[in-house]
């Protein structure tokens, strides 16, 4: 595909910062995971649904 794989995905780039900037945010718990690997942001993820009361086993 020209472009590569990444393309079809930018279409919905903006319709996803518009949700963000006016309901998504304030509706939703917004997890940052830019500086996360997977299982931290799969643990950060379970902690706040379950209000940190989650042990790893």
């Amino acid at each position: 595909m020209a472009g590569g794989p990444e393309v079809p995905r930018l279409k919905y780039l903006e319709p996803y910062a518009e949700a963000a900037r006016t309901w998504l945010h304030a509706e939703a718990e917004v997890v940052d995971t830019t500086h996360l690997t997977p299982a931290q942001a799969a643990q950060q993820i379970v902690l706040r649904a379950t209000g940190g009361s989650y042990v790893d086993q």
